[in-house]
């Protein structure tokens, strides 16, 4: 043992620095997976449950059958979920076992596997992570067989730095470990190629079992399928390529497959119905094969800018040209389109999957290698220019290929540094224990958590009848909240809408993000932030905002301003204003009805519950004077009751620095009023806000978050406050607000 390593850290008695390299890179791989999982890192992804909640609860249990645990339903194949269990049972229980017998402590599994099987949580998380950097010396292995040995150093190396691959380790869930199988398949298939035996060919059926095991994506089984056509290929006659195709080795192959797939999930033959109707539920919640087949750039933005890294995407690109080019490797490109391009149009044309960005981290490590490939290509012909010295030739190859990787290894390191601090939850916790006084009013979401003081009284307005989403700022001051206490990550699902639309092309629409409810009022609210517990976007988990509510402060003494009626614009139909058009509205007009409050009033009407970001403008580039307080006051009215959950329906008050500013976008400072909600009778609407110090025009808008309904809008006034304005309303109009990529992160879980 000792003299294979010697020999392979030396050469010749001189330090062998390839194979030095290459054990760094490995090392450097499994760290940056492993580092962060314990104790740090996001309380959970949403989806992780599954996963060791069913293993664990088989372990307490005693059972093999996931279908067993309620929450599983075949979500996953079997293959994780069995090895979690089988390490929970034989390597992590006992060690917990040990640990909590040497400190007298109980010994109970459910106590092993921790409160709300956290436990069990982080080992999975250790278990992926393993198994996930396991792709790093197979991208090296097929790399080095594909190409050559330094094209397979460069592959591993861009795929042990990958910020989405190494971010994908750190979750108990498929898509890293989907990867590692994958590159096994791939590799396997190339060792039979170039040896077509008994014993290849069942270690291929085997490694496609282990991937459609881990996730059912078909790709693997188009390798199995074109090694084998290649192989048949080579016979010289139509008599040899048939006997050839239904060969011993591929039907016994083929047997092996489908054998060690059900050995794998021995249970989903008896719950094959249950099954079936997840997968179901699982295509048609990402698109997958529904129509409309369309386009999703934003996806491919990801990529370039956050999944492969701007540098690697652009020698991906110049990499499959290079494979294209020359005919030798051809039979390379096709291997590793099967597992680039076939998940890749599906996720980005058949589907709107794309916009689960996670499921790209099954695609990186094939993309590194094609990089890896380009990379030597250009490096090399440069090359020639300068010394042939192989190992100055090593160490400037890799310098150069860490330069590539600047990204990537920033957003990993980041993701790593954050990810071993406490959570934002205790974070957060500990300030509501120290600031929040008895008898307070706190406006809270689902995902934040309590503190018990005696007399708090929480207003839960996530979900909750009555007060779904009450958190204007002039609702909370109407409810007398003392603070608001939000988990800004329940906002993700709503501004992630971006990513799986074919309408937009590149980067995430902010303005249009801005001109929506939520970013409305989160931007106002954030003015009054008195604490913030918020890791950067790269390190994914809970952040956490408190806001004090400032009190509700009526102005007594208001001069008129402007008066709106509609009578002047009787017929005129309204455009939306918005960086971005959903044209969900059928009819904003100007009428004359019996349904205004006197002869004419502005009508919208539409049929769509499709989230709208328009406003319609109703008076614009109105001039103001920076300081002073402005009051816009309106009767509103809708077609039909809307309950207090549905409530929908605002005002909004946008300043402006110039009236050539673009008046579709979120202005310097924006303020919305309460939501409508009532029986269908008139009800009056106000927002209200200090002029900014850079502000010299007003805007006056009417906007709805769904146009499912009708409503008309009458009486439209501007008032300015002859009253003192405080130093505090003063101080909120020109406070910094909370940032773009803070309020729309870019980590995409």
């Amino acid at each position: 043992m000792r003299k294979k390593l010697q020999s392979f850290f030396y050469s010749k008695d001189r330090l062998n620095v390839f194979n030095i390299a290459l054990v760094l890179i490995f090392l450097l791989g499994l760290m940056l997976r492993i580092i962060g999982t314990n104790p740090g890192y996001p309380q959970t992804h949403p989806d992780e449950p599954v996963m060791y909640a069913t293993s664990i609860n088989m372990v307490i249990n005693k059972t093999l059958d996931p279908f067993s645990v309620p929450i599983y339903k075949f979500y996953y194949p079997g293959l994780t979920i069995y090895l979690y269990a089988f390490l929970f049972q034989f390597i992590f229980v006992p060690i917990g076992f040990v640990i909590r017998t040497l400190s007298s402590q109980s010994t109970a599994l459910t106590d092993i596997a921790g409160p709300g099987f956290i436990n069990a949580m982080y080992w999975s998380r250790y278990i992926t992570a393993v198994i996930t950097f396991l792709s790093v010396p197979l991208v090296y292995l097929i790399g080095q067989k594909m190409f050559n040995k330094y094209v397979g150093l460069i592959a591993a190396l861009f795929i042990a730095l990958n910020y989405r691959h190494v971010l994908s380790g750190h979750f108990s869930l498929t898509d890293g470990p989907n990867a590692t199988f994958a590159l096994l398949v791939l590799f396997i298939s190339l060792v039979t190629y170039k040896n077509p035996s008994l014993k290849n060919y069942l270690f291929l059926g085997v490694s496609v079992a282990l991937s459609l095991s881990t996730k059912l994506h078909f790709y693997s089984i188009l390798s199995f399928l074109f090694v084998h056509l290649l192989i048949v290929m080579q016979k010289k006659n139509a008599i040899q390529i048939i006997k050839e195709f239904f060969s011993k080795k591929f039907i016994l192959a083929s047997v092996f497959v489908v054998v060690f797939f059900i050995l794998l999930n021995p249970y989903l033959p008896l719950n094959f119905l249950i099954a079936k109707n997840t997968i179901a539920y699982y295509n048609l919640r990402i698109g997958l094969f529904y129509p409309p087949f369309e386009i999703t750039f934003p996806s491919v933005w990801y990529l370039y800018e956050i999944g492969f890294g701007k540098i690697i995407s652009i020698l991906f690109v110049a990499g499959m040209f290079l494979v294209m080019k020359d005919r030798k490797l051809w039979v390379n490109g096709i291997f590793l389109s099967f597992f680039i391009f076939v998940p890749g149009i599906l996720y980005l044309y058949f589907s709107h999957a794309g916009a689960y960005v996670r499921y790209f981290a099954s695609i990186t490590p094939f993309a590194s290698i094609v990089a890896a490939y380009a990379f030597y290509v250009v490096f090399t012909k440069v090359w020639k220019r300068f010394a042939k010295n192989k190992t100055f030739f090593l160490l400037v190859l890799l310098f150069l290929a860490l330069i590539a990787s600047f990204d990537q290894i920033k957003n990993s390191l980041v993701l790593n540094y954050h990810a071993t601090r406490p959570w934002n939850s205790r974070c957060i916790t500990k300030w509501m224990n120290e600031n929040i006084k008895e008898n307070s009013i706190v406006a809270v979401n689902a995902l934040v958590p309590r503190v018990d003081k005696t007399g708090v009284q929480y207003v839960d307005f996530d979900n909750v009848e009555g007060h779904k989403h009450i958190f204007t700022l002039g609702k909370l001051q109407e409810e007398k909240v003392d603070y608001a206490v939000l988990d800004i990550e329940y906002l993700r699902g709503r501004f992630n809408w971006w990513l799986s639309s074919s309408r937009l092309y590149w980067g995430p629409p902010v303005e249009t993000l801005d001109n929506s409810l939520d970013g409305l009022v989160l931007k106002e609210l954030s003015r009054y932030i008195v604490k913030t517990c918020i890791k950067p976007w790269e390190s994914p988990g809970n952040n956490y905002i408190a806001i004090k509510i400032p009190k509700e402060n009526k102005p007594s003494d208001l001069v008129l301003l402007r008066s709106h009626d509609f009578t002047l614009e009787k017929g005129k139909i309204w455009e939306l204003s918005s960086p971005f058009k959903t044209e969900v509205l059928e009819d904003v007009r100007a009428i004359r009805s019996e349904d205004c409050l006197n002869k004419y009033c502005l009508k919208v009407e539409g049929r769509s519950g499709v989230p709208s970001r328009e406003k319609i403008v109703i008076i614009n580039n109105i001039p103001v004077v920076p300081g002073e307080k402005y009051i816009v006051k309106a009767k509103v009215k809708s077609y039909k009751k809307v309950e207090g959950e549905n409530r929908d329906g605002f005002l909004r008050i946008d300043y402006y620095n110039s009236k050539d500013a673009d008046d579709r976008k979120r202005g310097i400072t924006a303020s919305v009023s309460s939501r409508y909600f009532s029986d269908g009778s008139w009800k009056e609407l106000s927002a209200s806000i200090v002029a900014p110090k850079e502000a010299k025009y007003l805007q006056i808008s009417f906007q709805v978050e769904r146009y499912n309904r009708t409503f008309f809008i009458e009486d439209v006034r501007l008032y300015r406050s002859e009253d003192r304005v405080s130093e505090e309303e003063i101080n909120a109009s020109n406070a910094k607000e909370i940032k773009n990529e803070i309020l729309y992160p870019l980590y995409l879980l």
